[in-house]
């Protein structure tokens, strides 16, 4: 999934983490009209997800991050 901005990780843990996340797709950060199914429905947003099964929290804020930003990628030449 995207979101319409990064994500930072400010928790402090270390190590490598493997979870399911169950959540409701926003059809606004998709990029599908409606991606909704009824089953979808009782599912909750990603905020909600990450904090009940997750227990972390989302929060929007102002940070400065470092990004690459890419103008032009081509193939490598056959030979």
């Amino acid at each position: 999934m995207a979101l319409d901005r990064p994500v930072l990780d400010k928790t402090g843990l270390m190590g490598t983490f493997d979870f399911d996340l169950v959540w409701r797709p926003e059809p606004r950060l998709s990029g599908i009209a409606d991606a909704s199914t009824p089953a979808d429905l009782n599912l909750p947003d990603i905020f909600t997800a990450v904090r009940e099964q997750l227990g972390l929290k989302l929060e929007s804020r102002n940070e400065s991050a470092q990004v690459i930003v890419v103008d032009d990628a081509t193939k490598p030449s056959e030979n």
